[in-house]
């Protein structure tokens, strides 16, 4: 029986998009939308146990696999870096590994416009990056570390809960730091980070109050921290932001996380004309406002913030479905359903300049 390296090697130098195996099953390559077996069936429970145990020791996270029973990893294998899935279900493991983009998209390919792309390069600060899942968070978070690569020379360094794309140093010096595995957890890498002398951090998921902590205290040292976390408009992220600060602290926390964002975005991703994605988003840049809002819980004020149209860097989910529609990128009717404020739509689409509008690119 061939070891799991070898169904990574095939994995690698074929056209299958995945590969799920466990125990006593054939091995199942998912291709396209379809899913094909292929191959004899893998050896019982305590055989694929055993291959496990291999395959989790060579990627350096062997006490997490022995410490639960969902375990996620990189790997690289012919030539190919992989993400690793392995969990527990009845009657044994299973694990699904796919092949990791081997490098991130540009700015425009990943779907965002211009405007929206320049207020997410500051030089220092914490830029909040949310939305819902499968929205393209850590897809605009790796386009912008990449940005930062081949156009700066700076210190970067990428924290991730999962393994993602793979950014090859150009102008920068790059290291990505996966949690569970070269580091026990975002705290203590973003420490590392920075005694390091890191200056421009990103982190896959703020979900907890450490890791919230964690970038806060980044940015305070002077980092450009891309924090992403979830939300399914600006004012539910912040809210799920200011709920991570403890209890004993939750004040305090709150206005430190204020005094440091520099642009809160919440995006989605949108079906254009062509069937292809782009990103639609509102942001916020971290004006006096903003900020108070933050320190008191005033979540409902930050609607009338994306209606202030004065405000340099202020961007409703309205407006920027409004410039897809106009770049004849998205039909009016679809932006209507998408729009959480039609009235606001239409008064974007009514007050567009008549200049002509190039298309977005689109997000592959």
């Amino acid at each position: 029986m061939p070891a799991i390296s070898a169904y990574l090697a095939a994995l690698a130098n074929g056209d299958a998009t995945g590969l799920f195996l466990k125990a006593s099953a054939r091995p199942a390559w998912k291709a396209g939308s379809l899913l094909v077996t292929n191959g004899d069936p893998l050896p019982g429970a305590k055989a694929f146990h055993e291959m496990l145990l291999d395959l989790t020791a060579q990627a350096g996270c062997l006490d997490r696999f022995h410490g639960s029973s969902d375990v996620t990893f990189a790997l690289t294998e012919g030539g190919r870096r992989f993400r690793i899935h392995v969990w527990r279900e009845e009657g044994g493991h299973a694990l699904h590994a796919a092949p990791l983009e081997s490098r991130p998209p540009t700015l425009e390919e990943a779907g965002l416009g211009a405007a929206f792309s320049e207020a997410l390069r500051p030089e220092r600060g914490l830029i909040v990056l949310a939305g819902p899942p499968r929205s393209g968070r850590t897809t605009t978070l790796a386009a912008l570390l990449a940005d930062v690569n081949e156009n700066h020379a700076r210190h970067i360094v990428s924290i991730e809960r999962a393994p993602g794309f793979v950014i090859e140093p150009r102008r920068s010096l790059v290291e990505q730091i996966l949690v569970g595995t070269d580091a026990p957890s975002v705290a203590a890498a973003a420490s590392g980070a920075l005694s390091a002398g890191a200056d421009v951090l990103g982190i896959d998921a703020v979900a907890d109050e450490d890791s919230l902590r964690a970038a806060v205290e980044a940015a305070e040292a002077g980092a450009l921290v891309y924090a992403v976390t979830d939300g399914y408009d600006l004012a539910d992220a912040l809210d799920r932001l200011a709920d991570l600060a403890p209890a004993h602290d939750a004040g305090m926390m709150r206005s430190r996380m204020a005094a440091q964002i520099r642009l809160a975005a919440c995006q989605h991703l949108v079906r254009r004309k062509d069937g292809r994605c782009a990103v639609a988003a509102e942001a916020l840049p971290g004006t006096p406002a903003l900020n108070a809002a933050l320190r008191e819980l005033r979540f409902t004020d930050i609607a009338g913030l994306l209606d202030d149209r004065r405000t340099k860097g202020v961007r409703s989910l309205e407006a920027s479905l409004a410039e897809l529609v106009l770049a004849g990128a998205l039909d009016r009717q679809d932006a209507q359903h998408l729009a959480r404020n039609r009235l606001r739509l239409e008064s974007h689409l009514a007050h567009a300049p008549a200049a002509e509008h190039r298309p977005p690119r689109a997000s592959s």
